[in-house]
């Protein structure tokens, strides 16, 4: 079989090389399916360089009238006019709406942009109240070529897109002049920016304390202001008495204004330690606040709040220090043990403070020398700071619950001695110095006080929610970040209108390279050619074998064998043209050449294979099937677009197609191999050729007889060849 089967082949060879005719046919046949390649890959070799591309023609027209913005003449459409004169990538040509419509009729222009008179107007209406969106007319003459179209959408595109980038650009370029502005006088008050956040934060967290505090500012200062009422015809009465000689007389009504002007003092020393006790509570604050302060950054931040807790227990000494001076001065005479008592209390209170400011003074000399605070320090501040709060609270409600009731007695007792009625009406001549007048001013003043007070209250609890939210998104902003946001107000305008308008730039970087394409699209044309190459194999060359001495005796296997390993031979030489001739006349790009020699002899083996058997087992009709094969195939094996973008019923067949493995191989070859990739494809041409020939093996001798009547019945209607 062997025997008979090389025999045959050998016959042909001898048949091609002694007749000439034969012979310049087969040598036109291995040559002219490179032709395939040849041509097309060069007609597309690189349709999109600068020189191409200029061909293409495209009319503008620029009809915008420009217009007047802050005080400058502006013309958009001029400008783009110009930018296009420097654009060389495409055929850009400047003429007037005639013409280019004109054109457009004719097929002389792709297509066709249009200004219109209103695109500066409306391109800087943005700072006007009424914006409006600028249009560019962009029309298409897409009968000409549809490819063209693409190409000239996309010139459109890239305009518009450098339209917008110069606009973003100037944009934000003013608007960053304006802001450096901003960003200085910011920068300049960078510290009160952060106090006012932080003072934000603060108030929010003791909002409560706040409301409480201003409160009894408020009551206080009602109080305050009753007391100074009741004091003043005290003090006018007392500027006309002759305190020397009237010592000893017995004015009842004088003696009656000063027994009230001591109860109204008793009262507002209640006043004092209620002021106090909401004072505390603000220390208590500060302290949190200060506790909550760590690291380097907030260096500046525990300074501040330690000055803060400085000024607060200076004003509670100045609050209970005039109650321990008038306390004291009482219980000269009245020698009274609540008052004493009262008075180790505050004596307490005062002490506590004064070893609470030494506390403090000591931390800012320790973040000074070292920038680091200790522990120790900070819990020594709070606990004694709970410690004032205790005492104060308890010296409070001991003076309401005790000592308030004993010293209308002792003021009685007071009374009745003349040396201390001289001390109290001194006292009085010397306030009234100050004038009545003074004593309508303060009274005024505390009576606004609380007025003010009241009003600043009722608005934080309106606010109070407003402010606490406020406060929570302060929270999350770093005194960095501040820093960082003043920054960028003094940045430079040029720099941030460009970076605004283009955020970033692309690097591109190719994984396979392939420089040109031309050489990425000839694996789509190379894998054509082998199969058109068969195909004109299969048209040219008879499958079965001519009549000579002996070829009765052949079996149709044995034929079928012969004559395939004619078709597999000439298909291997014609593949090998393809191959050298893409490589050295086209100088295509390949990266590895050997494997591209391999890809198109196994693309040959599978090619041929299928070809011959459909030509073998069905004749003529089989010609028309290998036609029909390479239009399937060249639509549904990804040859041209991604296979995603195909319908999906080639989606489907992709994996059962020829075409779809030799173009793969191809592209490693020329792009860089995969190794998986090359080892697939391989395997899958391989397997293909084994099929065809399995198939034509078992299916030749049952479908000889049925495809024989048919082909003879055809011949002899007249309207078939042979």
């Amino acid at each position: 079989m062997i025997k008979n089967i090389v025999g045959i082949f050998k016959r042909d060879i001898r048949t091609i090389i002694k007749n000439k005719a034969a012979r310049m046919i087969v040598i036109g046949i291995c040559i002219m399916p490179c032709l395939y390649t040849l041509v097309n890959v060069k007609a597309i070799w690189n349709p999109y360089s600068s020189a191409k591309l200029s061909d293409i023609s495209i009319a503008v027209v620029n009809k915008d009238q420009g217009t007047v913005s802050q005080n400058k003449n502006v013309n958009m459409g001029n400008d783009i006019v110009g930018n296009l004169r420097k654009n060389h990538n495409l055929g850009w040509k400047i003429v007037d709406s005639q013409e280019a419509d004109q054109g457009m009729m004719d097929g002389k222009y792709y297509a066709m942009i249009e200004i219109p008179e209103d695109f500066s107007s409306d391109l800087t209406s943005i700072t006007t109240d009424n914006p409006r969106k600028a249009q560019i007319l962009y029309k298409a003459d897409t009968k000409v070529s549809p490819m063209g179209t693409k190409i000239t959408e996309s010139a459109v595109k890239n305009l518009v897109d450098s339209i917008k980038t110069n606009f973003i650009y100037t944009v934000n370029k003013t608007i960053f002049s304006s802001l450096n502005v901003i960003g200085d006088n910011a920068a300049k008050n960078k510290s009160q920016i952060i106090d006012l956040k932080d003072s934000i934060i603060t108030l929010s967290d003791n909002m409560d304390l706040v409301t409480t505090v201003l409160g009894s500012v408020s009551d206080g200062s009602n109080n305050l202001a009753l007391l100074l009422t009741q004091l003043k015809p005290v003090i006018s009465a007392s500027s006309n008495v002759d305190i020397a000689s009237q010592a000893d007389s017995s004015n009842d009504a004088l003696v009656k204004s000063v027994q009230s002007s001591l109860e109204n003092s008793f009262d507002n020393i209640q006043v004092n330690l209620k002021n106090a006790k909401a004072d505390t509570y603000r220390l208590q604050a500060l302290v949190t606040n200060l506790n909550s302060l760590t690291g380097d950054a907030n260096s500046s931040n525990i300074n501040s709040t330690a000055d803060k807790i400085n000024y607060q227990i200076y004003m509670l000494n100045s609050e209970i220090n005039p109650a321990i001076d008038f306390l004291q001065t009482v219980n000269k005479f009245a020698h009274n043990s609540s008052i004493s008592a009262l008075l180790n209390s505050l004596n307490d209170v005062k002490d506590l403070l004064n070893t609470e400011k030494n506390n403090v003074n000591n931390l800012q000399k320790e973040l000074n020398n070292t920038n680091e605070v200790s522990s120790s320090i900070k819990d020594s501040i709070s606990e004694n700071t709970q410690n004032v709060s205790s005492k104060l609270i308890d010296s409070t409600n001991q003076y309401i619950n005790e000592v308030r009731g004993q010293l209308n007695p002792i003021a009685n007792d007071l009374i009745n001695l003349s040396n201390t009625s001289s001390d109290i009406l001194k006292t009085a001549k010397d306030m009234n110095k100050q004038g009545s007048k003074s004593i309508d001013t303060l009274i005024d003043g505390t009576r606004l006080a609380a007025s003010s007070s009241g009003k600043l209250e009722n608005q934080l609890l309106k606010f109070k929610d407003s402010i606490s939210k406020t406060s929570d998104k302060l929270k999350l902003i770093n005194n960095d970040d501040i820093v960082k946001i003043i920054t960028v107000f003094q940045n430079n305008p040029d720099l941030m209108g460009n970076f605004i308008s283009k955020p970033f730039n692309i690097k591109e970087e190719n994984i396979y390279t392939v420089p040109n394409f031309g050489s990425a699209f000839a694996p789509t044309y190379m894998t054509l050619s082998i199969w058109v190459g068969c195909t004109m194999l299969g048209s040219m060359l008879k499958t079965t074998v001519a009549k000579f001495k002996g070829s009765e005796n052949l079996t149709l296997r044995e034929k079928y064998f012969g004559k395939m390993l004619l078709f597999v031979s000439l298909s291997i030489i014609q593949s090998l043209v393809i191959v050298f001739t893409t490589k050295f006349i086209l100088h295509t790009y390949t990266e590895n050449f050997f494997l591209m020699i391999m890809f198109g002899i196994v693309s040959s083996l599978a090619f041929s294979t299928i070809v011959y058997s459909l030509v073998s087992l069905f004749g003529n009709p089989g010609k028309a099937m290998a036609v029909i094969l390479v239009v399937v195939q060249l639509a549904g094996s990804g040859a041209t677009y991604p296979i995603q973008l195909d319908p999906l019923i080639f989606r489907i067949l992709q994996p059962l197609l020829p075409f779809t493995y030799s173009i793969s191989g191809f592209r490693e070859s020329i792009g860089g191999p995969l190794i998986s990739t090359v080892v697939m494809d391989f395997s899958v041409l391989l397997l293909m050729f084994v099929i065809a020939v399995l198939a034509g093996l078992f299916l030749k001798k049952p479908l000889y007889g049925m495809t024989s009547k048919l082909h003879d019945k055809f011949i002899e209607s007249g309207i078939g060849e042979e």
